[in-house]
Order: structure tokens, then sequence, then C-alpha cells
């Protein structure tokens, strides 16, 4: 079985671990995205592109996920 790295997000494109409590996940969870450990499911990567107003997008998150987006935006639902 091979392990697979995931790509971490860019240096300028971190997610703040404030933003953990808003989207009710741990800080922990984040620096795991941050470090490409851990990748987030459609819904929490929703939540990231709205708790960071847009700062981060769906394609910063998840480009695999970002054609199901116009242009990598996530409108508020």
């Amino acid at each position: 079985m091979t392990v697979r790295t995931l790509r971490p997000i860019k240096k300028d494109m971190k997610i703040p671990p404030k933003i953990a409590e808003r989207i009710g996940c741990t800080p922990d969870y984040i620096r795991k995205i941050n470090r490409g450990v851990r990748r987030p499911g459609l819904q929490m990567a929703k939540k990231i592109v709205v708790a960071s107003d847009g700062e981060i997008t769906l394609y910063d998150l998840r480009p695999d996920l970002a054609e199901l987006s116009l242009l990598g935006r996530v409108k508020r639902e």
C-alpha cells in the first residue's frame, strides 16, 4: 500500500487556526489541512471558504472539486 501525500496549502493561503472555532472543528485539523496531511470534505471546504470571506477558495482547498463551483467561489448557504 502506498501513502499519498496531499498538496499543502500555499504559504500565502494558510488557513488561520482561529477559523476552527467558527466552523466547528479543531485547530489541529486546520493545521493538518495547511500541511497537506488532511484534505477537507466538500462541506468543510465550503465552511472554510465562507469563514475566510473568500480569501481562501475552493480551488485552494480542493482543486479536484473546484469545477463544482463557479470560478472556485462558494455561495453562502
